[in-house]
């Protein structure tokens, strides 16, 4: 049952890490899109928002890599449960200033503004935080939660992402196509 436990862990994990790890890097190259969406936010932070990203970045990347060290994993749990829940209350305050810049989670200028989804992915996030925390030495208590989690993570994704979903099983317009390519 441990290497059940371990293996939902990892599988919950380790995705998780890897959209923190894109997010973190894209935010370091190209900081300037969610600086102007915390410059929205915090008119107070503005002059010092591409800094704050950064450092938002840095600390994002670094709880990815830590998220796949069985070592460290709770405290890298604790991490991501804290961001998750900074990042919903991000959403929720974006929401309530009916936010319009681009979060630019993912370091390009289009895109939602801050709002439900984001509120929507930190509790995920928070949630996934959680169950890292509590999966370490826990023979099978955690197995059927983060097994849940998991199909959780994967409806949530889909939810986001439904009109990308939407064009990949939506049957394309093949004279629409022929035209363009007669032109």
């Amino acid at each position: 049952m441990v290497c059940t436990c371990v293996s939902i862990g990892m599988v919950t994990v380790s995705p998780v890490g890897g959209v923190l790890l894109c997010s973190g890097a894209a935010k370091l190259a190209v900081p300037r899109h969610t600086a102007r969406a915390v410059g929205e936010l915090l008119p107070a932070l503005a002059r010092h928002a591409r800094r704050l990203v950064r450092a938002l970045a840095v600390v994002e990347v670094v709880v990815a890599v830590a998220l796949t060290v069985p070592s460290v994993r709770p405290a890298a749990g604790v991490a991501l449960t804290v961001l998750g829940l900074g990042f919903a209350m991000a959403g929720g305050y974006g929401r309530l200033r009916r936010s319009r810049a681009a979060c630019g989670c993912f370091g390009h200028a289009g895109g939602r503004p801050l709002g439900a989804g984001t509120v929507a992915a930190g509790l995920a996030l928070a949630a996934v935080g959680v169950l890292a925390v509590l999966a370490t030495g826990t023979p099978g208590g955690a197995a059927v939660g983060l097994a849940l989690l998991a199909g959780l993570t994967v409806l949530l994704t889909a939810w986001l992402h439904r009109a990308l979903i939407r064009d990949l099983v939506r049957p394309r317009d093949t004279a629409a196509v022929g035209k363009g390519a007669s032109a």
